[in-house]
């Protein structure tokens, strides 16, 4: 069962991990014609709950939670690289999205981090 928490002195329930799991983007409109999607790119995307157990591992080993996972198309040598957008932002009270892009030889990792601000809203600032 969820508490409740006070933030920013607002008050709200604290959510149970609703990680959306990955889910495959469509992608096909920027591949070329003469080439099979699959073996081009594909693009997955997620939500994570701040702090869970799930955004912790992606964050540290994303190869490893995208393998666990059963992310199609992911290689267990290809290379990694991540950018964050917000990396300033703290990861307390918000999700983090991440959108990846799976070729057969690097794995592109986004995350992007929002804030929630006092009116309940979010922010990127």
């Amino acid at each position: 069962m969820p508490e409740d928490d006070v933030v920013g002195g607002w008050h709200r329930q604290r959510e149970e991990n609703d990680t959306a799991g990955w889910q495959q983007l469509p992608a096909s409109f920027l591949i070329p014609p003469d080439l099979i999607e699959g073996d081009y790119f594909t693009v997955w995307g997620n939500r994570f709950k701040s702090s869970s157990d799930d955004a912790e591992h992606f964050i540290h080993h994303p190869l490893r939670a995208l393998l666990d996972a059963g992310v199609a198309g992911v290689n267990p040598d290809a290379k990694v690289v991540t950018s964050v957008l917000n990396h300033e932002l703290t990861l307390s009270k918000v999700h983090l999205f991440a959108i990846v892009t799976v070729s057969p030889t690097v794995v592109g990792v986004q995350l992007y981090k929002i804030a929630q601000v006092a009116d309940g809203t979010r922010s990127t600032d």
